[in-house]
């Protein structure tokens, strides 16, 4: 079930064709999107060892970058197209904080790509632009 009201299961993308990988070359614009939602809410599928669940960001945006495709686990070809609207979720903590600390409801819609970064001890992460 989705978090965001008027959104539906078959807008929900896998986070990880959103992201912007600057070793791998290529523009950030082809992977911009438009960020008009996000809440912070228990994963259904990350639990701490005590049973909790993890905390997990859902963003909704409208994809402002190229065109996406990829094969879903049921074998499905998923498109990712410029100028329509999804939802995704992450467990990245980094986001997690973002969103909390240095986003508000009030700026929304936002410009803005995810972008994998990588830390001191070699680490990937990923962050708002």
């Amino acid at each position: 079930m989705p978090v965001f009201d008027g959104v539906t299961h078959a807008q929900q993308r896998r986070f990880e064709h959103l992201l912007f990988d600057p070793e791998t070359g290529g523009d950030e614009n082809n992977r911009m999107m438009e960020l008009t939602d996000f809440a912070v809410i228990d994963s259904t599928k990350e639990f701490y060892d005590d049973g909790k669940p993890k905390p997990c960001l859902a963003i909704r945006y409208v994809w402002q970058g190229e065109t996406v495709e990829y094969t879903d686990d049921k074998g499905k070809t998923v498109l990712i197209e410029r100028d329509k609207e999804y939802y995704s979720y992450t467990g990245s903590r980094v986001l997690i904080e973002q969103a909390q600390t240095e986003f508000s409801k009030e700026d929304l819609p936002a410009p803005t790509v995810i972008q994998i970064a990588v830390n001191k001890r070699n680490k990937k992460f990923y962050k708002f632009t």
